[in-house]
């Protein structure tokens, strides 16, 4: 079984120009999400993240949700969700 880190490499050798989302009228190609999760990934590593750890991620529905996403899975982090629409109590 491929992780998702894996799965993203795999595409963006195989058809780098193709669209992963369009978001607002801008279209990211596999390419660079590819650089782009690689780049939050390096970044995220530096500020100290590491695989099992468990890390919330609290974020509307853009593109940098999921690029945050992949980077912390790409560390063997496990993403927790939480929705921007939580209260207070509701955490």
């Amino acid at each position: 079984m491929l992780t998702l880190t894996e799965l993203i490499d795999a595409q963006a050798a195989r058809q780098p120009d193709q669209a992963f989302l369009t978001f607002e009228g801008r279209t990211t190609t596999f390419a660079e999400l590819q650089r782009q999760v690689r780049r939050a990934a390096a970044a995220l590593h530096l500020a100290g993240f590491a695989g099992g750890q468990r890390v919330m991620i609290m974020m509307g529905n853009r593109p940098q949700h999921a690029i945050a996403y992949f980077a912390l899975a790409a560390l063997g982090c496990l993403v927790v969700e939480a929705s921007i629409r939580f209260r207070r109590n509701g955490i």
